[in-house]
Formats: C-alpha cells, sequence, structure tokens
C-alpha cells in the first residue's frame, strides 16, 4: 500500500534531570544510645554529619568522673570499651563532651551516653 499526501508527525521528547544537593550540617547528630552486642547493628557510637567536623576532640567520662574515652578527630569508631585496653565498659550511663574546633569559633556538645549491651 502506497501512501501519498502530507502527513504530520508530532513527537513528545520528555527530559528529566534530578539534583540532589547536600548541604553541610550546622551540627552533629549524637545519638543517646549505643548497644554494642556483637549483632552489627548500633555497635560503635556514630555521630551524623562528623565527616564535616574532622577537627575535634572526645571525652567519655563514667558516673564518677573518670575518663574511660578520649579521641582527638574522632571518627565513628569508638565501641564503648574503656580507652587503655581494659576491655568493655559496663551497661549505664556516661557523659561525653564533643568539641568541634571550626574556622573561626569553637562548639561544646554535652550529653548523656547509655550504653545498653
Amino acid at each position: 500500500m502506497k501512501l501519498n499526501g502530507l502527513f504530520l508527525v508530532s513527537i513528545l521528547c520528555v527530559v528529566t534531570n534530578t539534583v540532589i544537593a547536600q548541604t553541610a550540617c550546622a551540627d552533629p547528630v549524637i545519638p543517646d544510645v549505643i548497644t554494642p552486642n556483637g549483632d552489627g547493628i548500633n555497635d560503635k557510637w556514630e555521630i551524623s554529619c562528623l565527616a564535616y567536623f574532622p577537627d575535634n576532640h572526645l571525652t567519655v567520662y563514667n558516673r564518677y568522673g573518670k575518663i574511660v574515652y578520649e579521641a582527638d578527630g574522632y571518627d565513628n569508631n569508638w565501641d564503648a570499651s574503656w580507652n587503655i585496653d581494659k576491655g568493655p565498659l559496663p551497661d549505664g550511663t556516661y557523659i561525653y563532651l564533643f568539641v568541634v574546633n571550626q574556622t573561626d569559633n569553637k562548639k561544646t556538645y554535652t550529653g548523656s551516653l547509655t550504653v545498653a549491651r
């Protein structure tokens, strides 16, 4: 079959672009519970947005005010064990002091952390 004549052809073109913009965190998000029981879930104390605050210092105290963990440049690797090879900390509530050094100021975050195995 041969078609002769003038034909109108419409072409529909749809372009979709998705842009995801990630903004810097204004403050770190610090959880108040860690459950280091070896199940692979919440076994390490992971502070969200930590990549934005590499110049930091973390100190964790027990209820008697003794330092049980301390780190310069904390990088989400603490599993609720003593700073010096004394094994795992007992379940309980601890106090943290997290200091972030930024270009023009220093911010200090404090709070409690519960260890539950």
